[in-house]
């Protein structure tokens, strides 16, 4: 037999009660990096047991999210595999047979226990100032004539320690957690139960998750000891993503949060997939652009910080801008295409290698190119300006219609006259496309020549139409 333990198993376990969101697409990372820098093995499981949140439509975006972000998992409930099945909800005789298991050798036990019992316990509680665990009533009192229960884990008494891979040793003393439910009351089992089982039934060595599931550890590693089953290897806690208010990007606060937005915003997948790996994991060195095969091959998980990590639009935008700029022009051209539907293929062709240098993101596009469709408001012209708009509308008539002639023309009328390409470049693209657009050469050659000059013209009409009526 070879030495050594076996190739790790982690896997990204998303609840389908929303949309995909950054840090789920970041934790899926991390976990997909590690098990392909290890040689191991990516599983995903949709833990879907909150009945009343689940929708198909939510589980089809983690699918839609994560391949569009370019994350492949080696089992899943889409691809099968050995462990299967890989959706909770089709797990349930197993949870059951656990539960009763559990009940059976006394580590766990039936509650009885109103909702209203329990919040007057809580009540109780606050009002003496004390942490509120369950009082184990229905352990050793359980009211009679009732049929409704749930069912509870005993807590055993002592310690119970981890070793995270990020936060060093952590311990809790369980006399501070009280008994939580493991099953609800519709048969149903909750998250800390349902998980700790999957993770140990399908072989999970490390398990790599947000930092807020740091509390929910030792109760999965009591549920697991009582029930024989074998820890995980490790833990890895990762960093809270937190916005520039240093608040944990939530749905409530940040609108940031969806992983669809960004699609939406024109991101390039690639670009958002090397920012996501350098939020809470530091490489060790300066490179910040990493092809995935790079990040695979430099990705040491004690690098994980254990610090929040800041969300930064600005960064973001500047590695998304880097990408862009890599592509060729024909590949821009057709990522821009879903972006520009009412543009034909060819202008989008024509326009790519003009937009490359201005693009923060692909969405952007729009914004520069709206000229195409409809001219400007006529801007108000000084004199000097009216008559610098004429002289290019003479010029440009007898050049030719390429970016460069366009260019060259434009530059020389400037020499001839003196005139910076600044002061002569502004009044032509008010009048042409007015203040956002790609180069000016470029702006002009996009559209037909009759067009521009058109343009040209009936600014420079306007503007000595204004500068009559006001004499």
């Amino acid at each position: 037999m070879p030495d050594g333990p076996s190739p790790p198993r982690v896997r990204m376990a998303p609840s389908p009660t929303g949309y995909v969101h950054l840090g789920s697409a970041r934790t899926a990372l991390f976990n997909l990096l590690f098990a392909r820098h290890e040689g191991g093995c990516f599983v995903l499981r949709i833990d879907d047991t909150d009945l009343e949140r689940n929708r198909p439509e939510y589980e089809q975006a983690i699918y839609d999210g994560f391949h569009w972000l370019g994350l492949e998992w080696d089992e899943g409930p889409d691809v099968g595999g050995p462990f299967g099945p890989y959706r909770q909800s089709e797990r349930l005789d197993l949870y059951r047979e656990l539960a009763a298991r559990l009940l059976a050798t006394g580590h766990a036990y039936r509650c009885y226990c109103t909702r209203e019992e329990l919040e007057a316990e809580r009540r109780r509680a606050e009002q003496e100032h004390r942490p509120y665990r369950y009082s184990r009533r229905c352990l050793y009192r359980p009211p009679a004539g009732r049929h409704e229960f749930t069912v509870r884990f005993r807590v055993p008494e002592g310690r119970t320690a981890f070793t995270d891979l990020v936060r060093g040793k952590v311990e809790v003393d369980n006399d501070t957690v009280g008994d939580p439910v493991i099953v609800k009351a519709n048969g149903w089992p909750v998250y800390n139960f349902s998980s700790a089982c999957d993770d140990a039934l399908m072989q999970i060595t490390h398990i790599l998750r947000g930092e807020e599931h740091i509390p929910n550890t030792p109760v999965q590693l009591m549920l697991l000891d009582a029930l024989g089953m074998a820890r995980p290897r490790a833990f890895c806690h990762l960093p809270v993503i937190v916005g520039k208010d240093r608040k944990k990007l939530s749905k409530r606060h940040h609108p940031e949060v969806r992983l669809g937005l960004y699609q939406e915003l024109g991101y390039l997948p690639e670009a958002l997939l090397n920012y996501l790996a350098l939020l809470g994991w530091n490489p060790g060195t300066e490179q910040e652009i990493f092809s995935f095969d790079e990040l695979v091959s430099a990705f040491d998980i004690s690098r994980v910080q254990r610090s929040s990590a800041m969300f930064d639009w600005q960064k973001l935008d500047s590695i998304n801008g880097h990408y862009i700029r890599r592509l060729s022009d024909a590949e821009l051209a057709e990522r821009l295409l879903p972006y520009l539907p009412d543009l034909p293929a060819a202008t989008v062709r024509a326009a790519a290698p003009a937009l490359k240098e201005r693009l923060r993101r692909l969405g952007d596009a729009p914004g520069l190119l709206s000229y195409l469709g409809s001219p400007p408001t006529p801007p108000p012209l000084t004199p000097a300006q009216q008559e610098m708009v004429a002289t290019a509308a003479q010029a440009l008539a007898t050049s030719e219609w390429t970016p460069r002639a366009i260019e060259e023309a434009l530059n020389r009328l400037g020499r001839e006259r003196g005139w910076s390409r600044g002061a002569l470049f502004s009044p032509i693209r008010w009048a042409v496309a007015g203040r956002v657009s790609p180069p000016l050469h470029d702006t002009l050659a996009l559209l037909p020549k009759q067009e521009a000059l058109g343009r040209l013209r009936g600014a420079l009409a306007a503007a000595q139409s204004k500068t009559r009526g006001g004499a």
